[in-house]
């Protein structure tokens, strides 16, 4: 027998693809679409994604302010880990913009996981967290994207076949 690999990517594909392509000659379009407000899913979806601009910033600054501790250190000839714990200026502002960064990564990852919690109430809603997945899975927050990624696909589902009747 062959071994078969199959990407995450290809799975997830085949799980949406296969209810559609199996549905398509037992169903026709509804004579009501189903009509709702704005999607509060989208609204934090890109709520997380400015969140995400901002501690990636503030990463960029902490990283800046760490190597100007430890040029000033190496200058001063004592080495890096005492210059970061010390009161040299520099130091000080490192240290505030690490702990900046650490309450923002908090707060993302509090953010991901309220939005896990929500119900999309529109077809855009359900891709918006499918697509929020895909950042939260390349950031490394894998805690959650899986169960994002799960819970969009069942969402759409059931958005799609509110739209679609059966015979």
């Amino acid at each position: 027998m062959s071994k078969i690999s199959l990407s995450r990517r290809g799975l997830i594909t085949a799980a949406i693809a296969i209810p559609v392509v199996t549905s398509v000659g037992q169903a026709k379009a509804s004579a009501k679409p189903v009509i709702a407000g704005p999607d509060p899913v989208i609204a934090r979806a890109e709520e997380w994604v400015a969140n995400n601009e901002r501690v990636d910033a503030l990463s960029v600054e902490a990283d800046d302010l760490q190597g100007k501790v430890f040029d000033k250190a190496r200058a001063l000839g004592i080495k890096g880990d005492k210059a970061c714990r010390s009161r040299m200026p520099e130091a000080r502002a490192w240290r505030a913009k690490k702990q900046d960064l650490e309450k923002a990564c908090r707060s993302l990852a509090t953010l991901t996981g309220d939005i896990r919690k929500m119900r999309a109430i529109t077809v855009a809603g359900a891709i918006a967290k499918i697509e929020l997945s895909l950042h939260v899975q390349c950031e490394e927050w894998s805690e959650h994207a899986f169960e994002l990624v799960e819970e969009g696909i069942a969402e759409l589902r059931q958005l799609t076949a509110l739209q679609v009747q059966v015979q």
